[in-house]
């Protein structure tokens, strides 16, 4: 089958679903020799396939690529396989469309994420990621790595970050200074170690870059279920978004925390007083009950 594929010698468009399949990495190497140097979308769905480390490094894309879907949830990899994401941007330097489904497997290690932090190229023609680390035992010194690694991507329109059942905590702050570049971030952070503090602090350089023109985010998606946000610090809310500075459009869904009345009191007047401010907000306090201002 995959070497029916090589000797499709125009083949653009490319989707593979393989998934648990008892693939190893031999059979990672053997498909990367077999992809078409005039393939521009490669979708491949490897989920559930013992590939390894090594798996990961036995991938090469070609340097036609321009949009690539990779599917590697529950593939038994760790931290050590990271540093491979900039080399495939660097093999595929017009890339404008990545998503990577890295989901359950033991990517812990800040180290190894900063190493692909310092090696990642420029990316001047990526324009979409999405970038899914569900369950994979991460935390604010991992999630720092990944702001840095995708900081120089200039052209970034919009960023969708899947990371729940982790465990982040403060670390979503230094998203707001590393991409502040970008237009549009969805941040899927539920079932983590979030506060209420963090929560005001992430809010507060929201403002601060805001205030001072650095921002380019027009809209703000952040899913914050089942994390820490109590009453506590709820009172700073309003302060952290009022003020005569335009913010980026912002879905904050705060469902299934341990507020009180008081607490989602405290939400509620935060998401009028934005919109006495002029700007918009979507608030989800619990499963059936929405606060909306627009």
């Amino acid at each position: 089958c995959l070497q029916g594929i090589s000797q499709l010698p125009k083949l653009v468009i490319l989707e593979l679903q393989v998934q648990q399949n008892h693939l190893g990495a031999a059979s990672c190497l053997q498909l990367s020799s077999f992809l078409p140097n005039t393939l521009t979308s490669l979708h491949l769905e490897l989920g559930i396939n013992p590939i390894g480390d090594a798996g990961v490094e036995a991938f090469s894309f070609p340097a036609s690529l321009q949009t690539l879907h990779l599917g590697l949830s529950h593939c038994q990899f760790t931290a050590a396989a990271i540093h491979n994401v900039g080399r495939w941007f660097k093999e595929s330097p017009k890339l404008t469309q990545f998503t990577f489904h890295a989901a359950f497997n033991r990517l812990h290690g800040k180290n190894q994420w900063a190493t692909l932090a310092t090696n990642m190229p420029p990316m001047k023609s990526l324009q979409q990621v999405k970038l899914d680390i569900t369950e994979c035992r991460l935390g604010d010194a991992e999630l720092e790595e990944i702001g840095r690694a995708f900081k120089e991507a200039t052209q970034l329109h919009q960023f969708k970050l899947i990371a729940t059942h982790n465990a982040i905590s403060s670390g979503l702050s230094g998203l707001v200074t590393d991409w502040a570049q970008f237009k549009a971030v969805s941040l899927s952070v539920g079932f983590n170690k979030v506060s209420s503090s963090n929560l005001v602090h992430f809010l507060e350089v929201l403002k601060q870059h805001a205030t001072s023109f650095n921002l380019a985010w027009k809209v703000v998606d952040l899913g914050l279920q089942f994390n820490q946000i109590t009453d506590v610090d709820c009172t700073k809310l309003c302060d952290a978004v009022v003020g005569d500075v335009a913010l980026p459009a912002l879905k904050l869904d705060v469902s299934h925390n341990m507020l009180t009345e008081t607490g989602r009191g405290a939400f509620v007047v935060m998401a009028e007083k934005a919109f006495d401010c002029g700007n918009q907000m979507h608030l989800v306090l619990a499963s059936k009950h929405k606060a909306q201002n627009s």
